[in-house]
């Protein structure tokens, strides 16, 4: 089975867009298959510093509280895939930069 968002794509939209809302995250090579590298880049982005930081009883802070406990849960790479999308989207929408479609 192939995984449902590649790394290429999900490097791009964190990178990219998701720098743009604030994310400070250096683009990194990942080791390992895709769903490690996944996992990885998901776990950076987690971890990142926020300028500005994730507030509370906001969007954002819901999907970055949801992508946190995913990848303690160890869960499936596609899904951590959906998480790390919806927090950057999120950022996205809060920022005024529009969403990811």
């Amino acid at each position: 089975m192939f995984p449902m968002h590649t790394i290429d794509e999900l490097k791009s939209l964190v990178y990219g867009r998701g720098r743009g809302t604030g994310i400070k995250i250096a683009p990194c090579r990942y080791e390992g298959n895709t769903d490690e590298q996944i996992l990885s880049l998901a776990r950076d982005t987690a971890t990142a510093v926020k300028i500005p930081a994730d507030e509370e009883a906001i969007t954002m802070t819901k999907h970055g509280n949801a992508l946190s406990q995913l990848l303690e849960s160890e869960a499936d790479a596609d899904i951590v895939a959906d998480a790390l999308i919806r927090y950057v989207q999120s950022r996205l929408e809060w920022t005024g930069r529009g969403a990811v479609e």
